[in-house]
């Protein structure tokens, strides 16, 4: 399929789906949620361009959201209004090569290259899972409309994304790259450069907000 003139086959696809559903709980409260879920994989896709002058840089691109949302309304008077808000989500995104390592440049830095790029694998770019509480509360005095709330929110993000781990040569010509392919001892290459150790990490963060707002 990568040899010169051929092609490779190259798709791209969507699934996205939304479910909603309102529950009157009594004459106050009202529950409302919905879930939307979409699904987004393509083969070679990392690469849009139809021709690519660097064999390898290409791959599986796969998109995975998936987000759960309740809002509760109370009214708890004439002039008293609650909304309390949550959201539980996840995204997650990965690319995966379809060449293996390593990433040989036959030109010096130039246009033609092949073998796995430097940027992936992407196992995990992220994965991310959320959770959020919001409230605001609504107060009619007189002629002012006071609101004020706070917010919650919790992150968590895992990375796994070990970039250059399979190396990357540098020939500054063809040629040389010719003489080393019959005699791999000879090291014609001008660089070699390969990563190692950590390649995935997790780490959390929280943030809150209060807000005061009188119209």
């Amino acid at each position: 399929g990568g040899a010169p003139g051929n092609l490779q086959s190259r798709t791209m696809g969507n699934n996205i789906a939304m479910g909603k559903m309102d529950y009157i709980i009594n004459n106050s409260n009202t529950l409302s949620s919905f879930f939307n879920y979409m699904r987004s994989s393509g083969e070679r896709a990392i690469q849009t361009p139809i021709v690519l002058g660097n064999v390898g840089r290409n791959g599986t691109d796969d998109v995975r959201i998936d987000s759960y949302n309740a809002r509760l309304t109370s009214t708890l008077g004439p002039r008293k209004v609650n909304e309390l808000r949550f959201q539980w989500s996840r995204d997650f995104e990965c690319e995966i090569a379809d060449a293996p390592p390593p990433e040989t440049y036959a030109n010096g830095s130039g246009n033609f290259s092949f073998g796995r790029a430097t940027f992936l694998q992407r196992y995990a770019l992220p994965d991310e899972k959320r959770l959020q509480f919001v409230d605001n509360f609504s107060y009619i005095a007189g002629k002012h409309a006071i609101k004020f709330g706070g917010e919650v929110n919790r992150v968590h993000d895992f990375i796994n994304n070990p970039t250059q781990f399979g190396g990357t040569y540098t020939y500054p010509s063809t040629l040389a790259l010719g003489l080393d392919l019959v005699n791999p001892g000879a090291k014609n290459y001008t660089n070699f450069v390969e990563d190692f150790g950590l390649a995935e990490y997790a780490y959390n963060t929280i943030d809150f907000a209060l807000f005061v707002q009188d119209q």
